[in-house]
């Protein structure tokens, strides 16, 4: 058992830079709307999530990893190395996995022993589903606990504003993820508040701004500053996030891919599911 005082530790070391996160009293939300199993690519046709255990690592990143060690060779210039066994320390960079953190809003202990990768967007409803009702809980148990690094990507499908509504997340989490990280996850906490049950309507510039200037921390200026000089790079890199989440089986959001990076397992579950199947994917690798 873990003492309070290591949690106390492992906290502090939420989203990078050593700064907290989630812990210390960080409130999310939780809600008790009724739950609908099944992943979707769109919020029509919503079918039963499915669940689905791979203990494997996933075929489509071994040439990626494969790339990884061959580069950490490389640099090295000879001296022994221990690519498999080393967990990546920094929220930089590329995961074994193939996921590119830069830019990116972590969660959760850099030497955590299992990544929890979340495609999302914005529009989504069953994300906001996931986060009132199973986001909360997941990173009380895995997230400030140390066992899990939480990693948010983008999945733009839905509208045509998915793609600038994760380019103002990108800019948030610009300003603040080495100041104050805990300023982004009010931001994303109020995004998805203000998501409308009567469509995508509510979903503008006007209305991004109106949450980013409300919202403690985070600087309304320079987050418009970012979108204008860095959409192009930021709309890139969400892109790659696209093109990531489709090549591990990703269909719908939301759709989340657990990787334990000492075995390389993978387990993944796609849509609004519950907090037990998330548990159940994830202690299945700390377990290994």
């Amino acid at each position: 058992m873990d003492s309070e005082e290591t949690i106390t530790r492992r906290r502090a070391l939420l989203a990078g830079g050593g700064t907290l996160a989630f812990g210390g009293g960080v409130a999310y939300y939780a809600s008790g709307s009724d739950r609908s199993s099944e992943p979707a690519t769109s919020d029509a046709d919503y079918s039963p999530a499915t669940f689905d255990t791979n203990n494997s690592s996933n075929a489509t990143r071994e040439s990626t990893e494969a790339s990884s060690e061959e580069t950490a060779t490389e640099e090295t210039a000879g001296e022994e190395t221990e690519t498999e066994d080393t967990p990546e320390e920094t929220n930089d960079g590329t995961t074994g996995y193939g996921i590119d953190l830069a830019g990116r809003p972590v969660a959760g202990d850099p030497e955590a022993p299992v990544d929890v990768y979340y495609w999302t967007e914005y529009l989504c409803s069953f994300c906001k589903r996931f986060e009132t009702e199973t986001f909360p809980k997941l990173v009380d148990e895995y997230v400030d606990t140390g066992q899990v690094r939480l990693v948010v990507l983008g999945y733009p499908i839905m509208d045509d504003y998915s793609m600038p509504a994760i380019v103002w997340g990108r800019c948030v989490w610009r300003q603040v993820a080495d100041s104050d990280p805990a300023a982004f996850w009010a931001w994303h906490r109020a995004v998805f508040d203000a998501q409308s049950t009567d469509g995508h309507d509510w979903a503008d510039d006007e209305t991004f701004a109106e949450i980013t200037d409300r919202t403690e921390g985070v600087p309304l200026e320079a987050v418009e500053e970012c979108r204008e000089s860095r959409r192009d790079q930021l709309v890139q890199s969400i892109e790659a996030d696209l093109e990531a989440g489709q090549e591990a089986g990703v269909e719908g959001t939301p759709g989340f891919v657990m990787y334990h990076r000492e075995s390389g397992d993978v387990n993944t579950v796609a849509g609004a599911q519950p907090y037990e199947n998330f548990a159940e994917a994830i202690d299945g690798l700390l377990e290994k």
